[in-house]
């Protein structure tokens, strides 16, 4: 007498054993949603307080990345700032030329940054010059850093 030959798997038999035990299984995304929200209601889940307490603690998640995030950048500048070799210059003509010399160069990168940058030279004490090098120096270290 020849053997019948059965094809299925097990993962088949496993998978009907389990249908028989639990009944198919239901699938959310093709459940209508009003029965869906129907069957969580009757379980007790609040989906309002639920979704409420997901969408802050995606916010509060953002908030704290982009801290982070601000907080690495600050340190980065903080250490480039430590290396920067500071030059010590006195305050004067020379020290007005070389600021001025350094607006007319931002020329290039618009007339409006140029514009803005020469009023605010007119007005700026020897002080606001020398803190204003320094800035120009950390910034331009940040620009080396960044393609080093």
């Amino acid at each position: 007498m020849a053997e019948k030959k059965d094809d299925s798997t097990s993962r088949d038999v496993l998978s009907s054993l389990i249908d028989f035990v639990e009944g198919p299984a239901e699938d959310a995304l093709t459940e209508p949603i009003d029965a869906v929200r129907q069957e969580l209601k009757d379980d007790g889940i609040d989906t309002t307080a639920l979704k409420k307490f997901v969408r802050d603690q995606l916010r509060e998640s953002r908030a704290a990345t982009k801290l982070d995030r601000a907080r690495s950048e600050r340190a980065w500048l903080d250490s480039l700032r430590q290396r920067t070799v500071q030059i010590k210059r006195e305050p004067g003509p020379a020290l007005r030329q070389e600021v001025l010399a350094i607006i007319q160069g931002l020329a290039g990168a618009g007339q409006e940054v140029a514009q803005v940058y020469h009023r605010k030279f007119e007005q700026a004490t020897d002080d606001d010059l020398l803190t204003l090098l320094d800035d120009i120096a950390l910034l331009n270290a940040a620009d080396k850093a960044r393609e080093d």
